[in-house]
């Protein structure tokens, strides 16, 4: 089954090239409103550059010219290697792997990968796409070296992206087409009663409209449904409100005051943006849990749409911001290739939610990963490392405010940074801790806000042991964690140091296959 790039994707520079001439054109009548040019300058120029005196115009007026020039040729070229990515660009599917074909400016790109290797279906519908019936089909490889090339891509109808979506993730519906007689099949797709099957046909030579209304089976259907409404997506947007925009918020304030008007728009601008961005990444989210896969939804002006396979999840992660830990809230996130990769994107599992409902939520949804609190369970770092981390920040911020104070003379300005490196200290000391279980490592961060990462040993790519001067002599090491992240493909999570052995079940088990109980 052969699957070729909409004509939308021509639209695109089609659009630069209406913005271009947009532009131009009110450029123009900016400068007949200012009276810097007339209508009768603005015909003679015209006149002269449509007649032979054209070279002799272009040769006056150099520098617009060769801008001129350099736009065109930019658009032109963006024109035709989205000609060529629509014409020879597709992805066919065979009964166990996918063929991609890419057909850019200077090159072509074949690539091959089983169904087996693909992290996750992706699907992004805008307002335009939503319109014309179409959405962007993403598939992730779940591969640390693919994941930083470009993902494939294509633009398809709705109906074809869900046909092509069931295909790689459900083998019960791919259709067996035969390569060696070349003919048309029929199928028979199972739906949920008799009167409600679908014949479908597929041939290899010609492109035939496939009738095809994918019913889930029995063991397909969702096990857990939550949906978050649109005053949940207001209060994750407070509960989860980042520095920056404390920082924009009173910048607001202050140009208010001042009557700095510049100040207040680009402040205002810049909270507006970041409203309408983060509210777009957070309404109408939803959950759906099956039984090998989570399927997870949101948007409003770019609705977005992810099937992720829970094999393919490498962790889990509990956060607790300063304001939702005052008010008793906490929502999960999630890292697997391809989620989260793209501009407007998140990497949430669930919006803020009351600290019981996490519990069940987490229970439905996603019971492989258990997230236990309790803080007796959790493994401090040893007293001893305040031995190390206490000259350590001492020296650096004594020498720090002392260059500051240098060039005022004054010198006590270094002792700004004995408070700033008690702090720093005990932050070290206490900001991390780990827990290893028989089937996870656990590591929390933060004192006011908090994050708790559930790392499956099993996702767990690489291990590095490191151990400095400091660290032999106090008898510490500290464990440096590999696993798959959604945008670089590798993520390195440092567990910190802690006395030798500690970790000794999680290096047995790259050693003898298996954690021993305990």
């Amino acid at each position: 089954m052969k699957f070729k790039n909409h004509p939308i994707i021509l639209l695109k520079p089609i659009l630069a090239i209406m913005g271009f001439l947009a532009w131009l054109t009110f450029s123009i009548i900016e400068e007949i409103v200012e009276g810097d040019l007339s209508l009768i300058e603005l015909w003679t120029d015209l006149g002269k550059y449509l007649t032979r005196d054209m070279i002799g115009y272009i040769l006056d007026h150099k520098i617009p010219s060769l801008m001129f020039a350099g736009m065109l040729v930019v658009i032109m070229l963006f024109l035709l290697r989205s000609f060529f990515e629509w014409k020879n660009s597709s992805i066919s599917l065979g009964q166990n792997t996918l063929f991609y074909t890419r057909q850019g400016l200077l090159g072509k790109v074949h690539r091959e990968v089983n169904f087996s290797n693909i992290a996750n279906v992706n699907i992004r519908s805008g307002i335009i796409y939503g319109i014309l019936g179409l959405s962007v089909l993403t598939i992730d490889i779940d591969s640390s070296a693919t994941a930083k090339e470009l993902d494939y891509k294509i633009y398809l109808s709705k109906k074809n992206v869900q046909i092509f979506k069931n295909w790689v993730l459900d083998p019960n519906k791919r259709i067996e087409v035969s390569s060696e007689k070349n003919e048309s099949l029929a199928i028979e797709i199972e739906g949920p009663s008799d009167k409600e099957n679908t014949l479908v046909e597929s041939d290899l030579n010609e492109d035939k409209k496939v009738d095809l209304r994918p019913k889930y089976r029995g063991n397909q259907q969702d096990l857990a449904t939550y949906t978050f409404m649109s005053k949940d997506a207001i209060r994750h947007f407070f509960l989860d409100i980042s520095v920056f925009n404390i920082v924009l918020f009173v910048a607001a304030i202050i140009a208010l005051i001042t009557k700095v008007l510049a100040l207040f728009a680009i402040a205002n601008l810049g909270m507006i943006k970041t409203f309408s961005s983060k509210i777009d990444a957070l309404y109408q989210f939803k959950v759906k849990r099956y039984p090998d896969h989570i399927h997870i939804e949101y948007g409003l002006f770019n609705l977005k749409d992810f099937t992720i396979p829970i094999e393919n999840i490498s962790s889990v992660a509990c956060h607790k911001s300063i304001i939702a830990r005052i008010f008793g809230y906490k929502c999960l996130t999630l890292d697997a290739i391809g989620y989260g990769n793209e501009v407007n994107e998140n990497r949430l599992l669930s919006l803020y939610m009351k600290n019981d409902s996490i519990n069940t939520f987490m229970e439905r949804v996603i019971p492989e990963f258990t997230l236990d609190e309790d803080e007796s369970d959790y493994i401090l770092k040893p007293v001893s490392i305040l031995k190390y981390y206490g000259p350590l920040f001492t020296i650096s911020f004594l020498l720090i405010f002392v260059v500051i104070g240098l060039p005022l003379g004054k010198y006590w300005t270094g002792l700004i940074g004995l408070p700033l490196a008690l702090v720093a200290s005990l932050y070290k000391f206490l900001g991390r801790k780990i827990k290893l279980t028989d089937k996870d490592l656990i590591i929390k961060k933060g004192l006011f806000s908090s994050q708790t990462l559930i790392i499956p040993i099993n996702q767990i790519d690489m291990l590095t042991i490191n151990q400095n001067p400091v660290y032999k002599k106090l008898g510490l090491y500290s464990l440096t964690i590999y696993k798959r992240d959604p945008k670089t493909g590798k993520t390195v999570v440092d567990t910190g140091p802690y006395p030798v052995g500690i970790f000794d079940q999680l290096i047995d088990y790259y050693i003898n296959g298996e954690i021993p109980s305990q």
